[in-house]
């Protein structure tokens, strides 16, 4: 972020290519700075480990036998999904539109709508992260029981944010496209795509349980799936429903890496999905703090404030809704056992 500040701010002209140029410039620099940070860690750390003689060659077994496949995985990935952004303005251009205007809603989706979709994964991945090392340990202590307590709570709370997060972008779309971009063009992208953020989302937090239990092959090989069916969906629909056939990609391929991850990871954890308290909960308390929205009417002359305060009082009120509901469902429960018991 540093470096493309400094960067757009000493060397910048009214040039599209050069613009382009310093942003993809600042990108090398950080991955660069991160790889050597990443060097300089590696080496304080290793002096702090002392390997016997006997158990370094064992270990260089072990962690051969996961990156060596990971790797190659995951190079073809990078491969596919490269072909896959290339082939994308190329489809659109074939349904009758022209190149420039290919380019400018390819853009769109993925510049400018995506990052708003995107931008509160924050939270989930710094989240999802932790769960890697977390699963892990309680796999290799053989703690399954815990392992399918810990996997139910974590999608409760997910659910409830990536649900929650969803509705605002669903119920707020025009607001947020002003606020972000002071222009509506994405208004309407916003709002077709925010359902995704559900699946999106919880996606990236199955990924990580899948690595955690030792399921790295098995989510990069159902990531390559993803991109093979997305690039097959690309060459052939896209030409013949232009913008729609990109969105049923978009769709299509999520849809497909959720329900594939899912279905792993049940297979490994049976934990315990309740279709009322992790979905239905969260869909009716969206739909009333919208409403309760509504009700209010807020006089604030900057818009940025206005939105603010009115996404405030939507997280506000969809949390009470949940304490409530809650609360209530748990009192309802204990007072049926008693009546059961007398």
């Amino acid at each position: 972020m540093i470096v493309t500040i400094l960067l757009l701010k000493f060397f910048l002209k009214n040039d599209v290519s050069t613009i382009c140029t310093l942003l993809i410039l600042s990108d090398v620099i950080s991955e660069i700075a991160s790889f050597v940070l990443n060097i300089i860690f590696y080496y304080i750390e290793r002096r702090k480990i002392i390997f016997s003689k006997n158990c370094s060659s064992d270990w260089k077994k072990e962690i051969l036998k996961i990156s060596f496949p990971v790797a190659i995985t995951s190079y073809i990935r990078s491969g596919l999904s490269s072909f896959k952004q290339f082939l994308i303005p190329l489809s659109l251009e074939k349904s009758g539109i022209s190149y420039s205007l290919a380019l400018s809603n390819y853009g769109i989706i993925n510049g400018m709508v995506m990052p708003i979709l995107l931008f509160c994964s924050v939270f989930i991945n710094s989240f999802a992260s932790l769960l890697v090392p977390e699963f892990s340990r309680l796999l290799a202590g053989k703690n399954y029981n815990r392992i399918k307590t810990v996997c139910e709570k974590i999608f409760k709370n997910a659910f409830l944010f990536s649900i929650c997060i969803g509705s605002i972008l669903w119920f707020f779309s025009s607001e947020i496209s002003y606020m972000v971009y002071q222009d509506l063009s994405c208004a309407n992208w916003i709002k077709l795509l925010s359902p995704l953020v559900f699946f999106m989302y919880i996606d990236t937090i199955i990924d990580n349980l899948l690595k955690g239990i030792n399921k790295s092959f098995q989510v990069m090989c159902c990531n390559i799936l993803d991109l093979i069916s997305t690039i097959t969906i690309l060459y052939f629909i896209v030409p013949i429903l232009g913008m729609k056939g990109y969105i049923f990609s978009i769709y299509a391929s999520e849809l497909l890496n959720f329900s594939i991850s899912i279905f792993q990871l049940r297979k490994s954890i049976p934990f315990h999905l309740s279709f009322k308290k992790y979905i239905f909960l969260p869909v009716f308390a969206s739909i009333v703090s919208y409403f309760a929205t509504c009700l209010f009417n807020f006089s604030f002359e900057n818009f940025i404030w206005y939105v603010i305060a009115k996404l405030i009082l939507f997280f506000v009120v969809y949390l009470l809704v949940i304490i409530f509901c809650k609360t209530f469902y748990t009192q309802s429960k204990n007072s049926y056992n008693i009546i059961k018991t007398t």
